[in-house]
């Protein structure tokens, strides 16, 4: 935004004055997007998986799974074993602490939701997301 200020010379009277106009730049429209973090929620539950640089590693490729049109992902343990060069207990370790620390949601065996009060993948429907996570929660809670 910028203002500039404009000498007028009134017709009646012939007096000098002063005038300010502000010139509005317009919008630009950002392309791409970007994913949604909340940080206090994802901090905290970080803490209680993260114990190396290999889990902070697994943590980050297993987040990296969910996408806009895959909110259930199955994850691929040894896969992820063989990338990182560990066994197929420590990805599988990690992947509790992250169902135990409320990051993952176990929809069925090797089928997980990531929670969307943490993280909301690039181009995702977050509300929607949120309702559908606080639903499964509910269900979980009545069993």
């Amino acid at each position: 935004m910028k203002i500039f200020t404009e000498l007028v010379i009134s017709k009646e009277t012939g007096e000098v004055s002063s005038r300010d106009y502000t010139e509005i730049f317009p919008k630009k429209k950002l392309k791409g997007g970007f994913n949604i973090v909340y940080m206090n929620e994802y901090e905290k539950a970080s803490s209680n998986v993260v114990f190396s640089n290999l889990d902070f590693r697994l943590l980050s490729q297993i987040r990296s799974l969910f996408k806009k049109t895959q909110t259930e992902v199955k994850i691929p343990v040894t896969k992820l074993a063989k990338k990182n060069d560990t066994t197929r207990q420590t990805v599988s370790s990690i992947v509790a602490r992250m169902v135990k620390a409320d990051m993952l949601y176990r929809i069925e065996r090797g089928l997980y939701r990531f929670n969307p009060n943490m993280f909301i993948p690039f181009g995702a429907n977050g509300e929607l997301l949120q309702k559908e996570w606080k639903s499964l929660k509910e269900l979980e809670d009545e069993q």
